[in-house]
């Protein structure tokens, strides 16, 4: 049985539901340029009227975002103690996978969230779930650097069906139904955690904005927008000017097939009556490459504003392909800037450890403050180059040869780690082979 929110409560929903509906356009607009189908406008004067309809889309927003999001890998948390369990909250979550879900909304709408809960029978538990940045939002608190609150809101299912949400609080959940108009409480959970149970995952947030920032700012729409103009100025000279124009001095239309003469037709036009044949004079045809240049411009313009390199975008700066250190200090503040967001999403999947651990144990450990997260090297060494990398610091004894630490400088996945150790355990008397590795590679030579 359902019953009216006290008054505070009431307030804050009404405050969270406009956030989300004050939002909408805005994520509405940057989906659109993420997966391509934003048209711009305002196309040109020279553009045909059954041109207009057929704007080309262009994805370079999510070109954008994809640079980053594919150089940002969470791999879990550093559990030195293997006590503590996140290895299987990890892997029970698929949070290999799962976590790019949060990675990807914030870079596209400028934050994501996370939601940690217990899970039923034959669900994970905890239960990790990443929750729709279109239909979540939040209070943040400066002070304790978290949540103080969050909404979801879930959309009516069908065209008589009520309207459904859920306002997470530090002690409570409280479910709630849309009734004639107001919000009323349809069940509460009393959990007791004294902290919100969902996380914020906010990208390139800043003091006045703690929301965060999309990638796909205003000069990166602008910047697409353009270059989806250019496009079709590109697909208008290949309809009208791509072909060499004739102009035909002293004689009728009809005279001539014009089918003919626009798909170079061999044609003759037979004197007039007096005597005097029609004079032919050719235009040359539109160069696409001015366009082509355009478009060049255009992705280093938005390559400026993104720290993506321009032949991310389907361009060539030079004629002349680049080598591969020219490719690698390209991309120096791309990998820079997944790194540093690398950092900010780590906050939060801290606390998406932290909430864990309460749903598990109903504590928080100390050795929790000791754990940090794992993440993959965003500059994507070959597999060559780790090895090499774990060889050297193994035989100079930087590292053991058997740490975890190695296995993950090697490439090895949690899974993969569990695996070897098993081997190890079972031929307890075969050889280190990183250590020989070491050993040869330090071994002076006569």
């Amino acid at each position: 049985m359902t019953k009216p929110l006290d008054i505070a409560t009431r307030d804050l929903v009404r405050r969270m539901y406009g956030d989300l509906a004050k939002h909408q356009g805005g994520n509405d607009i940057k989906n659109a340029y993420y997966d391509g189908t934003h048209a711009p406008v305002n196309v040109g004067l020279n553009v045909p009227p059954s041109m207009r309809e057929n704007i080309p889309h262009i994805e370079w927003g999510g070109v954008v975002v994809d640079a980053i999001d594919e150089r940002i890998e969470f791999m879990g948390w550093q559990d030195s103690t293997t006590n503590l369990g996140l290895d299987e909250v990890f892997q029970a979550n698929m949070l290999d996978v799962e976590s790019g879900l949060a990675h990807l909304d914030a870079l596209t709408f400028g934050v994501g969230f996370v939601k940690v809960a217990e899970g039923d029978v034959g669900e994970a538990n905890p239960l990790v779930t990443v929750e729709p940045t279109m239909g979540t939002t939040g209070v943040w608190d400066h002070r304790v650097r978290r949540l103080s609150s969050a909404f979801t809101l879930e959309p009516a299912e069908g065209l008589w069906e009520p309207e459904k949400a859920t306002l997470y609080l530090p002690d409570k959940t409280i479910y709630l139904v849309r009734e004639a108009g107001r919000w009323v409480q349809d069940d509460v959970i009393e959990h007791g955690y004294h902290r919100v149970p969902v996380v914020q995952v906010a990208n390139r947030t800043s003091a006045s904005m703690r929301l965060g920032h999309s990638e796909i700012s205003l000069p990166v729409r602008d910047l697409v927008d353009e270059a989806a103009r250019v496009i079709l100025a590109m697909a208008v000279n290949r309809e009208f000017l791509s072909a060499p124009q004739r102009l035909v001095l002293g004689a009728s239309p009809g005279d001539i097939d014009s089918w003919k003469v626009m798909t170079g037709a061999l044609w003759t036009i037979e004197a007039d009556e007096d005597g005097n044949v029609p004079e032919v004079k050719v235009i040359a045809q539109a160069s696409p490459g001015p366009h082509i240049e355009q478009l060049k411009a255009l992705a280093a313009q938005l390559a400026t504003a993104s720290g993506v390199p321009d032949w991310y975008f389907g361009v060539s700066p030079t004629a002349n392909p680049s080598s591969a250190d020219a490719i690698r200090a390209s991309e120096v503040r791309l990998i820079k800037k997944a790194e540093r967001r690398a950092k900010m999403f780590g906050r939060a999947w801290m606390e998406v450890a932290t909430l864990a651990m309460l749903v598990k144990t109903g504590s928080i450990p100390e050795e929790l403050s000791q754990m940090s997260c794992l993440w993959g090297n965003p500059a994507t060494p070959t597999a060559a180059a780790q090895a090499d990398e774990a060889s050297k610091l193994v035989g100079s004894g930087v590292l053991p040869a058997r740490s975890r630490v190695t296995y993950r400088r090697v490439g090895l996945s949690p899974a993969e780690q569990i695996e070897v150790e098993e081997d190890w355990a079972k031929n307890p008397s075969t050889a280190d082979v990183l250590s020989s590795m070491a050993d040869r590679h330090t071994t002076p030579t006569e």
